[in-house]
């Protein structure tokens, strides 16, 4: 029978095999030993637990065994971080008002925007004619260090600069500006909630009830994306992860 088998039928079928052999499958083998181990763990204080529960600590065991690996977390659960944040930092701003409103009340000062954050409250567009002519002149000046640093005879691997093509240095610039943009929005977000001079108490009321129903929108954002973020685990539960795995993980709780 082995007379009948041609060597091209073997190397055929070992490509169809090595083309199935992805980054994605040793990645996901790597997810299910981890899965595997954390659910080998003792489980008395699992059982009892109802299973909309046990569903949610066997979705937290595989964010954690795809974190550990590497991989990057789904759309969904990047964007229910991003509410969890919201959430903590209204939550931190009504419980500040509402000490504000306390102080009002009995007459006291209560902190404002200094000039700083004043002017912080009042972003300017970026001026990117000026940001274009500074990177370039800044790309001049890192060209003339590398060249200063390679004419002095530096070993590789102790120099400071290393030579970038303009479009390296024009793509790593954007980022950083993107970044800087970004870090100003966002301590601009954490001071929103304060008056620029001493408030009255209807206008610390008002405040109040603003960043409420604020808080009410993230919440129940937040709701929708935990459901989705539940099913979206589910599918890889069940496309990803060895079910004899689960099986007799369920087995034991």
């Amino acid at each position: 029978m082995f007379d009948l088998v041609k060597k091209e039928d073997v190397e055929d079928q070992m490509r169809f095999f090595y083309e199935a052999l992805t980054p994605f499958t040793f990645m996901m083998f790597r997810v299910n030993m981890v899965v595997n181990r954390v659910l080998q763990e003792p489980v008395e204080a699992l059982k009892g637990l109802e299973d909309r529960e046990l569903v949610k600590y066997l979705n937290l065991v595989v964010q954690f065994a795809r974190k550990s690996v590497g991989m990057e977390e789904s759309e969904n659960m990047m964007e229910l971080e991003a509410l969890e944040a919201k959430e903590a930092l209204l939550k931190a701003q009504v419980e500040e008002l509402n000490e504000m409103k306390k102080k009002v009340k009995k007459g006291e000062a209560v902190r404002v925007l200094s000039k700083k954050e004043k002017k912080l409250m009042k972003p300017k567009p970026v001026d990117r004619k000026k940001e274009e002519k500074r990177m370039k002149k800044e790309y001049k000046e890192m060209l003339k260090k590398v060249e200063e640093e390679e004419k002095s005879g530096i070993p590789v691997g102790q120099r400071v600069y290393v030579k970038k093509t303009k479009e390296e240095w024009e793509r790593e610039w954007k980022g950083l500006l993107a970044a800087r943009v970004r870090a100003e929005d966002e301590e601009r977000e954490k001071i929103r909630h304060l008056f620029e001079k001493q408030p009255t108490l209807s206008e610390v009321k008002d405040r109040i009830r603003g960043f409420e129903s604020k808080l009410e929108g993230v919440q129940t954002k937040m709701e929708a994306a935990k459901t989705k973020s539940v099913e979206s685990m589910k599918y890889i539960v069940k496309r990803n992860i060895d079910p004899r795995i689960t099986i007799a993980w369920c087995k034991r709780v």
